[in-house]
């Protein structure tokens, strides 16, 4: 008796998660708005029911500048190349920006373009420019998109899978860097002596003209360094001027054609590097590892596994500590293991019965979410 209720609860528990993984749960995907927009909730999930045939209007109430962030999970992480959007009519989004995630709290900025839906022989789209830059994985999809106009119709955003045999990253991989060297072929030049740098310079030591400038300053709380300043390199003409680096504060160029290039290793390494590092704001965080010469870039929502984010970012150390970026992985979904029940077949009976409900229990609320 104990043998069969036993592998009935197996089995019970079993089916449950596995109607869980199937379920095609549409709720998953979710939109807010600024407060003077006015939208239909029930309608979001056709945003990403793979028809382009029902739009989503989102109404401006003023002549204001309207904003929508829509989110949605993939299920699983995937290697991306674009997220497109389907628009049912001519309103132009004046701006869009897409952030991705792996565990749905970290969020990296992937591109911050201005974007208009043209009109094409089968459907008037917007495709994000990150598509010729950068192959990141992903599961979590997050897009602001900034509207001027009265209406706009969105009836599709989805994703755009990268080539199988395209090298790809995880946002917060960690990239190489050389000390006291930025140069001109792909790679990133780490400095850290106080002083005042020549963004013009194109010799190879210190190559900033064409690179992407960032810097952060030190912070011992949580053994991070906090993003203070990052400036986008202009294409073609370069730099002018100067950047000013302080005690305890690093230096960040990247040299990079910019582009994913599979002849090139290095190049489509630095072109992700390149392309993370445009979307990082002040305030969100870089760790190095300085032993084995890496840094990784975190968002400002990171929560450091050994210290609470403080809430000043002025330094209090002039040596930094080596500190091991943290972990990228999401944390997991498994259950935690339960403890034996007690001894007889009344135990096992209690937990048979209740793997059955809870097998129930999600059936119909897969059932009430269609």
């Amino acid at each position: 008796m104990k043998r069969v209720l036993a592998c009935l609860l197996v089995a019970a528990l079993a089916l449950s998660f596995a109607v869980v993984a199937s379920a095609d749960d549409k709720t998953a995907t979710t939109a807010t708005a600024s407060d003077n927009v006015e939208f239909n909730n029930d309608d979001v999930a056709k945003l990403t029911d793979g028809k382009t045939d029902e739009a989503v209007v989102f109404t401006n109430k003023t002549d204001d500048a309207a904003t929508v962030e829509i989110t949605f999970d993939l299920g699983e992480a995937k290697t991306l190349s674009a997220v497109d959007f389907t628009c049912a009519d001519d309103a132009k989004p004046s701006a869009l920006d897409v952030s991705v995630s792996l565990d749905g709290k970290d969020y990296y900025v992937v591109t911050a373009e201005e974007g208009s839906c043209k009109v094409a022989a089968d459907a008037t789209a917007v495709t994000t420019n990150f598509a010729a830059r950068i192959a990141v994985n992903a599961r979590y999809v997050k897009a602001k998109v900034t509207f001027t106009g009265k209406t706009l119709s969105i009836s599709e955003i989805g994703v755009t899978p990268a080539a199988a045999d395209t090298k790809n990253f995880d946002p917060n991989h960690a990239f190489g860097y050389t000390p006291d060297s930025a140069p001109g072929t792909p790679g990133t030049g780490l400095f850290k002596t106080p002083g005042d740098y020549d963004l013009t310079l194109t010799e190879e030591t210190k190559y900033l003209k064409s690179s992407q400038i960032t810097v952060a300053t030190w912070d011992d709380t949580v053994k991070a360094y906090k993003v203070r300043f990052n400036l986008v390199n202009p294409w073609p003409d370069g730099h002018t001027g100067k950047v000013t680096l302080a005690e305890n504060e690093i230096l960040l160029a990247i040299q990079t054609q910019g582009n994913i290039n599979k002849d090139n290793e290095d190049d489509t390494t630095y072109a992700a590097a390149k392309w993370l590092m445009r979307g990082v704001k002040e305030g969100d965080w870089i760790v190095l590892d300085e032993s084995a010469k890496t840094y990784q870039i975190l968002p400002a929502s990171h929560e450091f596994a050994k210290a609470d984010t403080p809430a000043s970012s002025e330094p209090t150390s002039s040596e930094p500590a080596s500190s091991e970026p943290a972990s990228s992985e999401p944390a997991s979904s498994a259950p935690a293991s339960s403890s034996a029940p007690a001894a007889g077949d009344s135990g096992m009976l209690v937990f048979a019965v209740l793997g059955v409900l809870s097998v129930a229990g999600v059936a119909v609320a897969v059932k009430a979410r269609h």
